[in-house]
């Protein structure tokens, strides 16, 4: 057997060194944040709390929808991708989470994995003709966006195929903010990309390549609100309760004409730089 080349050599080392990088950072993650109890409910995180009373306030708004729309090309492996969003599913709580009430207050609602792995619904526009494909990929892109979710119901994440040619399509995902956030959409597509690319070769064999998380959302939603209660809290809202106090720094804009304060004559502490 010939010896590995350098560029062999160079990504095993990659490899290996992700691998030490991410058992660290999950030991630090362990130790910082540990699981919750598996047994009783799970309030929502402050942030979810703020989200579920704005739905609340105002029903059916899109405006915490995320939508994102990418283009794909090439041969599809349909199967492997459904599979891939399953997987994204299964490892990922919050994906399946909901929110019911109780009290007047918002408790998450973690439902099991799916058995079956379903079949991404797909959108067939090439009975159009083509000058028009485009224009109605875009009307369904912005329909699916503005499209309302059931905080109660659920689920809160969608995705759809949309086929344009015979290799052309476009994937659109959309999740109420509520689940997810602007920098999860990176992870997300990551953990996409990477189960695709092992499930439609089969190089893993039909087993997942990522690791297990050590921990979920809703551990941090919990860990989070078990340290802001008692003394803690009561000195953090103790300062937002407080009436405000008169500056005694004077403005640091000014109106055109107004008389300028020399610098002299602002104390030190005013300063900026």
């Amino acid at each position: 057997m010939p010896p590995p080349t350098k560029l062999e050599r160079s990504e095993a080392s990659r490899a290996l060194l992700e691998e030490r990088l991410r058992r660290r950072a999950a030991a630090a993650t362990e130790a910082r944040l540990p699981r919750r109890p598996a047994a009783g409910p799970v309030p929502a995180s402050f942030g979810q709390e703020r989200l579920w009373f704005l739905d609340r306030f105002a029903p059916g708004s899109p405006a915490y929808n995320i939508s994102r729309a990418f283009a794909l090309g090439g041969p599809l492996d349909a199967a492997a991708l459904a599979r891939s969003v399953a997987e994204v599913v299964h490892r990922h709580e919050v994906l399946r989470t909901t929110f019911a009430e109780a009290g007047g207050r918002p408790l998450q609602v973690i439902a099991a994995p799916p058995d079956v792995v379903a079949a991404l619904p797909e959108i067939d526009l090439r009975a159009l003709p083509a000058g028009a494909r485009g224009g109605e990929a875009a009307r369904l892109r912005e329909e699916e966006a503005r499209r309302p979710f059931d905080l109660e119901r659920g689920p809160l994440l969608r995705l759809a195929l949309v086929r344009l040619a015979g290799e052309e399509r476009e994937l659109f995902l959309t999740l109420h903010h509520v689940v997810a956030d602007g920098g999860s959409m990176g992870l997300l597509f990551g953990e996409l990309n990477r189960l695709y690319g092992a499930f439609a070769s089969g190089a893993s064999g039909g087993a997942s390549p990522l690791a297990d998380l050590p921990a979920q959302y809703a551990d941090f939603a919990v860990g989070w609100r078990e340290r802001l209660r008692g003394d803690h809290l009561d000195r953090l809202l103790a300062y937002w309760r407080a009436p405000p106090r008169r500056s005694s720094c004077p403005p640091t804009g000014r109106a055109a004409g107004a008389a300028s304060v020399p610098a002299a004559a602002i104390p030190s502490t005013c300063r900026h730089p």
